[in-house]
């Protein structure tokens, strides 16, 4: 028997931060930037930052230019599968009755099979070893802009990062 469970996620939203110290003077190192209307080589300086899939940021906007959404990029989807194989055998063994006692003016009693069950499975979370990245790093100041920094957990209970997990199991049932 073989069964299988695929689960697909598109790529969580996060939030884009100019990283810079609080400009606004509220307490929140949270501020965002805006989007400069600039060409890629024009794009440089230490308050602007090209990002190719974006375009070029001003971490610094002037008082009344608007800043870009929250939750304006988009992280990788992610995948998970899993997958259980198992295969099952019958025994039967045939008990004797032999020196059984029967009542006097009841049924005869048959002899009655055991039956017993063996079943060998292998589950597989993750088989094709496909990783799944968390968000990525939303600090535009930060090197590392862009790139998911840890691995996503997986739809299974617990915080489960691992990339590929294979269990087998023996099952006697009787």
């Amino acid at each position: 028997m073989v069964n299988t469970l695929f689960i697909y996620n598109s790529g969580p939203v996060y939030n884009i931060t100019t990283g810079l110290p609080d400009p606004s003077g509220d307490g929140a190192a949270v501020q965002r930037p805006a989007l400069a209307n600039l060409p890629p080589a024009a794009c440089v300086g230490a308050t602007v930052r090209y990002v190719p899939q974006f375009g070029c940021f001003d971490l610094l906007p002037g008082a009344g230019t608007p800043s870009i959404p929250k939750n304006f990029g988009r992280g990788p989807s992610s995948s998970n599968m899993t997958l259980r194989v198992s295969r099952t055998w019958d025994f039967i063994k045939k008990e004797s009755v032999a020196g059984a006692a029967r009542p006097a003016n009841g049924p005869s009693s048959a002899p009655t099979p055991m039956r017993y069950h063996l079943t060998f499975s292998v589950y597989a979370i993750n088989p094709l070893n496909h990783p799944n990245f968390a968000p990525p790093n939303g600090n535009l100041t930060s090197p590392f802009f862009g790139k998911p920094l840890s691995l996503q957990g997986t739809f299974i209970p617990g915080n489960a990062t691992y990339n590929r997990k294979v269990t087998m199991q023996v099952q006697l049932t009787f």
